[in-house]
């Protein structure tokens, strides 16, 4: 089944693992979800439950008996397409369900792949847009602080400023500087931008599928220096760094 990695060694609060971007045979699990998804009362209930509900809650949405709205549920938990959570109301706790962005990430990068809708994430496709996009930039204001722009991922265009001493990290941590949690392919905590004596530089935190600066992979556990408009990959999801002064 597509991305059964995730299922194992799930890190807590998070709901789900890194996935291993060495999967060979994506098409029979991605049959499998999309027999789950070509439901349009799922499909709603995805859109749905983007916040958490608990079954009672779905139920009423849907119009539908509590057992039915159960076995619509239990199908998306099947896929790993929503996970169950701790949740309380006035009335007391409840278990509430709401949907995995991970999970529908990975699901997205990998239908667009196989259909041919977009490239994999690799350097021979996306390095002609990414270099327009370094050279078309605006220049920025010299008071401005140094940054990160996501150009190719789930929030393009969300920019983090890196504001303070660092270093910033990048990961799926929910505290991290740039948190990138909507991608099962970058690590709790991937890589970090660091200051130095001579700049700024990118350093990678013993990651599970690396971390890359202008297409070249850092080594592992090592740092690389970075300079105004390179483009950093973690995981599926590109970003720019951009410094006024550099």
């Amino acid at each position: 089944m597509i991305l059964q990695s995730l299922h194992a060694g799930v890190p807590h609060g998070t709901g789900v693992a890194e996935a291993r971007t060495d999967e060979t045979d994506e098409s029979e699990g991605l049959a499998d979800q999309f027999k789950v998804l070509s439901n349009a009362k799922r499909l709603r209930l995805l859109r749905f439950l983007v916040q958490p509900h608990y079954l009672e809650e779905i139920a009423s949405e849907l119009r539908m008996a509590r057992q039915t709205a159960q076995e619509h549920v239990q199908l998306l938990l099947d896929e790993g397409l929503v996970r169950k959570v701790a949740g309380r109301r006035d009335t007391g706790p409840v278990a509430d369900y709401v949907v995995v962005p991970q999970r529908l990430f990975a699901l997205y990068e990998s239908m667009g792949k196989l259909a041919g809708l977009q490239p994999d994430v690799g350097e021979e496709a996306l390095r002609p847009q990414t270099q327009a996009l370094k050279t078309g930039l605006a220049p920025q204001r010299a008071q401005e602080l140094p940054r990160l722009t996501i150009v190719h991922g789930l929030h393009i265009g969300r920019t983090v400023a890196l504001t303070g001493s660092g270093p910033w990290l990048i990961g799926r941590d929910p505290h991290a500087a740039a948190c990138l949690d909507y991608d099962p392919f970058v690590s709790q905590r991937h890589a970090e931008v660091r200051r130095g004596s001579a700049g700024y530089e990118l350093a990678d935190l013993y990651s599970s599928n690396g971390t890359f600066l202008d297409w070249k992979k850092v080594s592992r556990g090592g740092s690389e220096r970075l300079a105004n408009g390179d483009v950093v990959r973690i995981g599926k999801t590109l970003l720019v760094f951009r410094h006024p002064t550099l």
